[in-house]
């Protein structure tokens, strides 16, 4: 659904240049999860690795946020025999990015649910309201209760936000990331006239994998690229419109933004996604 099969498997089968095309690796990856979910089978340890089980695989494991990372982590311990494998949350909600930020049209919460209750089936426990902080969890603290090892999963949760004002109708989209084309495709679900995505570098420049940008594409959401936005203009306390001034390269291939290229797209709502940073306001 979400795993940017054209650069990994798909991009690498021997298929790729034939008349035919690659195999729908992704696709046949879907159907088979889809299956084998309606078949309501939990996941179980294998009988080799119960009785490989020493002393060790007793000791108390902690993962450190609950998102994709730390959920794969903990599956494949419990999976290589350890028992005692604990996830500490500090939402109420579990799933990480998966959850709180990819679109439900891209990846339900059922297929995220099912993840977990993998994890669940086979020993990992969860425990939400846990944070990692002074006042809370620490890397200390776990080793003083007896903890042998500590995974830190806790992403990149703090977005980057620009000076903009509050958002609100026409939509541009800043940045050229996933969540940029997220954001693009998820504002015409929610009404959007036209969408139009636009970023500082051209095309090869675009982080978001191939699917992602074709999927914008088919919805007809426009691309601006080579353009810097410099500042937002008010009408009545509302957006009107925002300035651009457009980015070169100089020969030694670094960006600079030539002010004497200026243009002005009129916009209700603006949407920064110019990526994530370490959130961590107090320590």
């Amino acid at each position: 659904m979400i795993c940017p099969t054209s650069d990994l498997c798909v991009g690498g089968c021997n298929l790729q240049a034939s008349e035919e095309g690659p195999i729908n690796i992704g696709g046949l990856q879907q159907f088979a999860c889809e299956v084998f979910k309606k078949m309501n089978i939990g996941q179980i340890v294998s009988k080799e690795v119960r009785e490989k089980r020493n002393k060790s695989h007793s000791s108390p494991i902690a993962l450190i946020g609950c998102g994709p990372a730390s959920i794969s982590c903990a599956s494949f311990l419990a999976r290589l025999g350890y028992t005692d494998v604990t996830i500490y949350e500090k939402q109420k909600y579990i799933g990480g990015l998966s959850t709180a930020e990819i679109p439900q049209f891209r990846l339900p919460y059922s297929v995220v649910d099912f993840e977990i209750q993998l994890a669940r089936d086979i020993g990992v426990k969860i425990e939400t309201g846990r944070a990692l902080h002074k006042s809370d969890i620490t890397i200390e603290k776990l080793k003083a209760s007896g903890v042998k090892a500590v995974f830190i999963g806790i992403g990149m949760c703090g977005c980057s936000k620009k000076p903009l004002p509050l958002l609100k109708g026409r939509v541009i989209v800043l940045g050229a990331g996933d969540t940029a084309f997220d954001c693009a495709t998820s504002a015409l679900r929610c009404g959007a006239s036209r969408v139009t995505v636009v970023f500082r570098k051209g095309f090869t420049g675009i982080r978001a994998v191939p699917e992602e940008m074709e999927a914008a594409r088919e919805e007809r959401c426009e691309f601006m690229p080579y353009c810097s936005p410099k500042a937002v203009n008010m009408k009545n306390g509302r957006i009107e419109s925002i300035q651009f001034v457009k980015t070169e390269q100089h020969l030694d291939g670094t960006w600079y933004e030539d002010e004497e290229q200026q243009l002005t797209l009129k916009a209700d709502y603006i949407i920064s996604a110019f990526g994530s940073t370490l959130h961590d306001p107090d320590g």
